[in-house]
């Protein structure tokens, strides 16, 4: 049986676990938000990659990163054999073409490079933030 110090306890936590879930979720919709509002001004690509046989791979990247991937990517090639499909949106524009294999795989280890440089810094952003501690009361 459950003492009431423990009973007060552990609704505290809930109560707590509850209002942490509550602000994640919020910080996720202004996270999406801002994404979306980023992707119709310009600001950020989506780039969608299909592959024969491979289920489509899609991420947003900054405009810049986008421009990066086309100039690596060249011209396109008239016909889908041997090519990899490219999808490039924003401002609600999408642009969609054929690459060579050897140039599509050169643009998709650039993005990879720009996803994990993005995610080393967020770590070390994260590292350099004081770590937040539930108050007792």
């Amino acid at each position: 049986m459950l003492s009431a110090k423990d009973l007060l306890t552990s609704h505290y936590q809930a109560e707590h676990q509850q209002r942490a879930e509550q602000q994640r979720l919020a910080l996720e919709k202004r996270r999406d938000t801002r994404k979306q509002a980023d992707l119709d001004a310009g600001r950020l690509v989506r780039i969608r990659i299909d592959q024969d046989g491979e289920e489509p791979n899609t991420g947003l990247f900054p405009a810049r990163v986008a421009a990066f991937v086309c100039r690596v990517l060249g011209d396109a090639q008239p016909t889908a054999r041997n090519g990899v499909r490219f999808t490039l949106t924003t401002q609600g524009r999408m642009n969609a073409a054929y690459y060579h294999e050897r140039r599509a795989y050169q643009a998709i280890l650039a993005l990879l490079a720009h996803a994990r440089a993005v995610t080393k810094a967020e770590r070390r952003r994260r590292r350099a933030l004081p770590a937040t501690q539930p108050s007792t009361c």
